[in-house]
């Protein structure tokens, strides 16, 4: 493979020139008089010219990447549009994760209509099931489905449209990856993707419960970002007026049909998706001003930026919170009639002297059998704690609004826990 992948990269040297000057038409001249050579790998990283086509972000992507797929033939076509990259990647794959526009995916999905496989042979056998597999199935070398990587990539607009195409019924499917337990809600979290994962929970509010390797739910997860949150964020008084003048967040990204279809007819509960519905004259003037400063100067861009993703992550947290029970979950048993001791906030840091006389006096009563040992790494700290430890003031609030009684689910383990993070 890396003699062969060597060779092409030598004979593509005009064709990877005129990419990477974004030169189109010599880039497209070349294969035209090179067909052959349109299935074969012309980098290091094993795309095909189908793969480079469909990176684009222009105007001009789906026009090349249909001119190229005329260029061969139905069988060639059919593995066109399958064949994968170094990483296993197909035309979707890449498409999750950089196309902006969806001519071209719209154009790879409507030719995988028309295409057929080849006929089963003995040959071919063993691998007619994975042929069969539709392009929205296939998985590339990290076990992930095309709808997975738009959601690891942030890629909303390209999620909402491969979605609609898969339909409810099978869309829990591509919400993991192989036995990896981490969810298609978890990796939006950890990349930042707030409006992703909003758009995620709108669909499918199960994803809530869902825990990860480590057992924590998504809520557990973003206890430990306190980063993305307003509390958290530091601006000069010149950087506050401009963060509390610039216009709300909008939802103009999501698409309210995609939410009503695959919650199979039900509208969404937050209201997500009516964007710029009864948006008065004033406030369209107003952003599009912001707009053109946002443009002008970066500083400002930033700002928009991260006051849009202090709403979103809000958004994401009062969703979150009502779906979320872990806090039930304490996997503490005490044996002893010692009373269970309760963290009530605030938490006082404890001095290590006194934390040492404890110590003491719990392995005394160890010895003597008064208590049962707990295996610390079996536990998972509730929501509440975990936001207590990393000092994320919205998560709490939140929780004590909507739970009150999560206060009280405090175990041995997490007492201590608790006490330790705030040392």
């Amino acid at each position: 493979m890396g003699e062969e992948s060597g060779l092409n990269v030598i004979d593509m040297e005009e064709a990877q020139r005129a990419a990477l000057f974004r030169d189109w038409e010599n880039f497209n001249k070349f294969f035209a008089n090179n067909n052959q050579a349109l299935l074969k790998p012309m980098d290091m990283g094993l795309n095909t010219a189908f793969h480079v086509a469909m990176a684009l972000e222009s105007t001009r992507d789906a026009e090349l990447l249909k001119e190229l797929l005329e260029m061969v033939g139905e069988e060639e076509r059919w593995q066109a549009l399958r064949k994968a990259n170094g990483d296993g990647d197909t035309l979707l794959h890449v498409a999750a994760a950089s196309c902006k526009e969806l001519n071209a995916v719209e154009l790879v999905l409507d030719y995988e209509k028309k295409v057929q496989a080849p006929l089963e042979d003995e040959e071919t056998e063993g691998d007619w099931k994975e042929k069969k597999i539709s392009l929205v199935e296939l998985r590339n070398d990290y076990e992930e489905t095309p709808i997975f990587t738009a959601s690891k990539e942030g890629n909303l607009k390209m999620l909402q449209h491969v979605a609609k195409c898969v339909g409810a019924a099978d869309l829990r499917k591509h919400f993991y990856r192989g036995a990896d337990k981490t969810s298609i809600l978890h990796i939006a979290i950890i990349g930042q993707h707030f409006d992703v994962a909003v758009w995620l929970l709108e669909v499918d509010g199960s994803l809530a419960n869902e825990t990860d390797d480590s057992k924590f739910t998504s809520l557990q997860l973003l206890a430990k970002m306190p980063f993305v949150f307003p509390s958290h964020s530091q601006f000069s008084t010149l950087k506050s007026l401009i963060y509390y003048l610039l216009p709300e967040y909008e939802y103009q990204d999501f698409d309210h049909e995609s939410i009503r279809v695959l919650r199979q007819g039900t509208e969404s509960s937050n209201g997500i998706g009516n964007g710029n519905a009864h948006t008065s004259v004033f406030t369209r003037i107003n952003r599009a001003i912001w707009k053109f400063f946002a443009e002008e100067w970066m500083v400002i861009h930033d700002i928009w930026q991260t006051k849009k993703q202090h709403k979103l992550v809000m958004h994401l947290t009062k969703s979150l919170v009502p779906k979320d029970y872990s806090w039930r979950e304490t996997n503490i048993h005490v044996t002893s009639q010692r009373q269970r001791t309760v963290a009530v906030f605030p938490i006082f840091e404890v001095s290590v002297r006194q934390r040492l006389i404890q110590k003491k006096r719990d392995s005394r009563q160890d010895e003597k059998g008064g208590t049962q040992k707990v295996d610390a790494t079996s536990y998972s700290p509730t929501p509440l704690l975990l936001a207590a430890s990393t000092g994320i003031v919205e998560i709490i609030e939140e929780i004590i609004e909507v739970h009150p009684d999560a206060i009280n689910h405090v175990g041995v383990c997490a007492s201590s826990y608790s006490h330790d993070t705030t040392t």
